[in-house]
């Protein structure tokens, strides 16, 4: 109805411009349609009929155009696009609609030599139809994880066809096009039988980007873990290589956005993270000329000064303790732990006790650390596993500490410290450093210090884990949580902000990090105005009302906002009467153009409840299109928007939040009116 509105109104201003169907200047009456020739009747080049004139706003339509003067040679041009001549035939030619925007476009005819003929809106351009047809449940296999946390569509093979990479729990998952819009999961046959390729190893994994972080033109996937390295992967006939660039830290990565460079530099990274001791925190990462990446000194936060590494004790249990210091003598970074102890022949051992993050159900195949001693004594270290029975496994003696860093292997194997020979029980709970004399228990006090710095532990097939880099900055930019990060120049000033978007409790506000001197690069943090509650989950920025000043759409645990901003800085909430009142858990958003408008449109994915289809009017308003996507209830973790079936369109497949479960795929048909449902 809508396209025949569209094309009867069209009709109707040309027959009004043009004197009821009569052509203007000479031209002749397009008996089909819209459209007035500019060509003089004597013009050797000159239009007489275009059919159809109606076209999709995707283009593919082969439309016949009538009339004289046609030669091997000539070109057509629709609207501001060439459309690619396939025949010419006396007086016929046919081309091809290239993809156009809604609205009427005009044809014109080059013919060198000859000249131009031109019909005024010659076709009326139609936006595409949103309709969507549920797949079948084969169309798309499970993750095969506990949880899914997140999904971007990413042409993993270079092939051409989009796949869909998925963040779980226990590390990435690739749900392969086979380039006829079916997912299938890559796999590899093991002796344990099939199993699903895991890029980057096992692991935890809460968020992921499509970016291009080394300017080359062709994107990359990165990764937010909660292991010491997040993934930057790379596109190969193999699938997802792992590049090893980004920089090691300690901490769960909650969250990560790319900051655009400019005039062609690299992009910088910023990420939310969290160690157990401290509250979350915002650090910007910027790539120097060699492409090694480091924390940029204007948002760069981490947990206070002097946190204690753990209750440090001898065996009869003189109270020893372990201070982290800021020196200018540290392997890496700025911050290294001293290991002090007092060894006596009443306690011959002090340990040190480091925290786990999760418990290992093995020992690591590797635990890598610097270290370094001081002159005062020599000492053995070895390193303590504690099992679920609170029994210490001890490994061999480690190399003696020099007066200068040295890196650490330590691989075992581990022995009952008590010498019974018992097997552990697992799981490990507790990493101890055991120091002790030599020679045994010393006849006098045996004192001195051990430092420690960047401690990494390494699981087969599992992404490594920081347990410490001991850096121990005071916080700048802390918040009690980060759900997500959004990047974009809110207030006009060329310098991107950087929205922090917090989950968690209900009453949990996002804030922005603006920069408060462009020059100097500095943040400030302010606090968004939001009218309604939370947790916010998600969100991205988009200009929904065509004023060239970014808004913020803010998917919600309730109902979902839209902040609109001024290109000053300032925002308002002006979520009722713009956007559709859908009180439900939202857990992930795209922004597409469903249609083909132009306009930016939206795709909410909720837990508990129906997905849902807002199409953008380009006024701040958005559309309830939630019947055309399916009112099937699910419990949707990441909805991704991607062109299964190469007509053009997007369709939509949306992942259960259970890594079990077969992912949901909607068929969108308005690119292909005739295709039939799948």
């Amino acid at each position: 109805m809508r396209a025949v509105l569209l094309g009867a109104l069209a009709l109707l201003a040309c027959e009004t411009a043009s004197g009821s169907g009569t052509a203007g200047a000479g031209g002749v009456p397009n008996g089909d349609g819209p459209g007035t020739s500019d060509a003089g009747a004597e013009s050797p080049l000159h239009i007489v009929r275009v059919a159809p004139n109606h076209v999709g706003t995707l283009g593919g339509e082969r439309i016949t155009v009538t009339g004289r003067g046609f030669a091997a040679g000539i070109t057509a041009r629709l609207g501001d696009t060439e459309a690619a001549v396939s025949e010419v035939r006396g007086d016929t030619l046919v081309l091809t609609a290239p993809a156009l925007p809604p609205g009427l476009a005009d044809l014109v005819l080059t013919l060198d030599g000859v000249g131009t003929a031109a019909l005024r809106d010659a076709v009326v351009v139609e936006p595409m139809s949103v309709v969507y047809d549920a797949a079948p449940e084969t169309w798309a296999e499970a993750p095969e994880a506990e949880r899914v946390l997140d999904a971007v569509p990413f042409d993993v093979e270079g092939d051409g066809d989009l796949d869909v990479v998925v963040a779980t729990s226990d590390g990435l998952r690739v749900l392969a096009n086979d380039g006829r819009g079916q997912l299938l999961l890559q796999r590899r046959e093991t002796a344990e039988g099939s199993q699903p390729i895991v890029p980057g190893g096992r692991g935890e994994v809460l968020g992921l980007l499509v970016a291009d972080l080394d300017a080359d033109a062709k994107p990359e996937v990165v990764a937010c873990t909660a292991g010491a390295r997040d993934l930057h992967l790379d596109a190969s006939l193999t699938g997802l290589t792992d590049r090893a660039d980004l920089p090691l830290r300690a901490g769960r990565c909650l969250a990560l956005a790319v900051v655009p460079g400019t005039a062609g530099a690299r992009p910088s990274l910023v990420t939310g993270r969290q160690t157990p001791e401290s509250a979350a925190w915002v650090t910007l990462y910027r790539p120097d000329a060699a492409g090694r990446w480091a924390a940029a000194p204007e948002l760069v936060s981490a947990p206070p000064e002097n946190v204690v590494l753990g209750t440090g004790e001898t065996q009869d249990a003189v109270f020893m303790q372990s201070f982290l210091r800021v020196t200018d003598d540290v392997r890496d970074g700025a911050g290294a732990a001293r290991l002090g102890y007092a060894l006596t022949a009443a306690g011959p051992l002090a340990r040190f006790h480091v925290p786990l993050a999760r418990p290992w159900d093995t020992p690591p195949e590797h635990l890598r650390f610097a270290l370094r001693g001081t002159a005062e004594a020599t000492v053995e270290l070895r390193l303590g596993l504690v099992d679920a029975a609170g029994v210490t496994f001890v490994s061999p003696v480690l190399p003696a500490a020099g007066a200068a860093w040295a890196d650490v292997d330590a691989t075992g194997p581990y022995t009952a410290e008590d010498g019974s020979g018992a097997a552990p029980t697992p799981p490990f709970s507790r990493l101890d450093f055991v120091v002790g004399s030599p020679v045994g228990p010393p006849a006098a006090t045996l004192e001195g210090a051990l430092f420690l710095d960047t401690v990494l532990a390494e699981h087969a097939g599992q992404m490594p884990e920081m347990l410490d880099d001991f850096e121990r900055d005071v916080p700048t930019l802390a918040f009690d949580g980060v759900s997500r990060l959004l990047v974009g120049d809110l207030d006009a000033d060329a310098v991107p902000d950087v929205v922090v978007l917090p989950g968690g409790e209900p009453g949990a506000r996002p804030s922005v990090l603006r920069t408060a001197e462009v020059e100097a690069g500095a943040y400030r943090v302010e606090a968004m105005p939001v009218g309604g509650p939370g947790p916010f989950n998600t969100g991205a920025l988009l200009d929904a009302d065509r004023d060239g000043a970014l808004d913020a759409v803010l998917v919600s645990g309730a109902q979902d906002r839209l902040l609109v901003g001024d290109g000053w800085g300032r925002l308002l909430d002006a979520t009722f009467g713009l956007l559709p009142v859908d009180w439900a858990d939202g857990r992930s958003v795209q922004v597409i153009d469903a249609n083909a408008d132009g306009l930016p449109d939206l795709l909410v994915g909720n837990a508990g409840k129906t997905d849902r289809l807002y199409l953008g009017r380009g006024d701040g308003r958005f559309l309830d299109a939630t019947p055309e996507l399916g009112l099937a209830a699910d419990d949707t973790a990441a909805i991704v928007a991607l062109d299964l079936d190469a007509d053009g369109d997007f369709d939509v497949v949306s992942l259960p939040a259970d890594g079990n479960r077969a992912p949901r795929v909607r068929i969108a048909r308005g690119g292909d009116h005739d295709a039939p449902a799948p």
